[in-house]
């Protein structure tokens, strides 16, 4: 064993199997910590840690003790990892700047490899979103100006007025991309084939048929099952959650894009998350 997490006696292991007594210990450890010159991952070390000392105390309490033990060595036998930074999308499916950041936006998460978290939503009207149906005449003709201009811009065809928009309902789809998520498939494609139906195609996404149709075309998966399980508790339940938690966070228009807790509303501050993202990756560096 390493010397950094070596413990001795009685009261040391009583320490390590009463996390209660110490706060810091159960504080959420940033980042991804390595033990040794080997650099072996602190959660696999823990694991082996745990079997061979027979200790039932829980991950967090044995992180923050051998952190803090390493610490106190001066050895240096721990090494932090930069933390993987999470891009978090509260969007409207029918939103058509959703769709046209949505091909950018998944570029841009495998370029820095980060995470992209799909939580579907409405406008937030609470927090002072306006359904574009209810903006005063100007504005709308305005809308229609700006998507002509980001249509030509970014050479992604779009209908400025497609069919069945608005949507009779955006739920089905919304859900089932959130179904899509929970059976761990590709959400941000399927998202993107029922986006593009809708601003490109003249496909009514509010449509059983024609959702079941794109999950396969998207997915090349069982379309119907998936659509039913859009109805599913679970998914129903990540529908309302994504709706309170936009709610409490202040969204209000959509997409509004969430890294480290702050918020960029609009396709068009995708330059300014990939800042943030590259700015968390320096400071993490740079304090490792």
């Amino acid at each position: 064993m390493h010397t950094a997490a070596k413990i001795k006696g009685r009261k040391r292991r009583e320490d390590m199997t009463t996390p209660r007594k110490d706060p810091e210990a159960r504080q959420a450890i940033p980042g991804e910590w390595f033990v040794g010159s080997a650099k072996t991952p602190l959660h696999e070390y823990i694991s082996l840690y745990k079997d061979h000392n027979a200790i039932n105390s829980s991950h967090d309490a044995i992180c923050g003790y051998i952190m803090k033990l390493t610490m106190r060595s001066g050895r240096k036998r721990v090494y932090l990892k930069a933390p993987q930074a999470d891009i978090v999308v509260f969007y409207g499916i029918s939103s058509p700047w959703a769709f046209l950041g949505m091909q950018r936006l998944r570029n841009m998460a495998e370029e820095e490899d980060v995470r992209l978290i799909l939580r579907p939503i409405r406008i937030i009207e609470a927090n002072g979103g306006i359904p574009l149906r209810t903006r005063p005449i100007a504005r709308q003709a305005y809308h229609e100006m700006e998507l002509a201009r980001w249509s030509s811009f970014l050479n992604i065809p779009l209908n400025i007025h497609p069919r069945y928009y608005p949507c009779r309902t955006i739920e089905p789809a919304a859900r089932m991309v959130i179904a899509a998520a929970q059976a761990k498939l590709d959400a941000a494609e399927l998202s993107w084939v029922i986006q593009r139906a809708l601003w490109a195609q003249d496909r009514d996404i509010a449509d059983d048929a024609t959702l079941e149709s794109l999950a396969v075309e998207a997915l090349a998966c069982d379309g119907v099952a998936l659509r039913r399980s859009a109805d599913m508790p679970a998914v129903i339940d990540a529908w309302h959650k994504n709706l309170a938690d936009a709610e409490s966070l202040g969204v209000f228009g959509t997409p509004t894009y969430v890294v480290e807790n702050e918020l960029f509303w609009g396709q068009d501050r995708l330059d300014f998350i990939q800042r943030k993202i590259r700015s968390l990756k320096a400071s993490s560096r740079s304090s490792s």
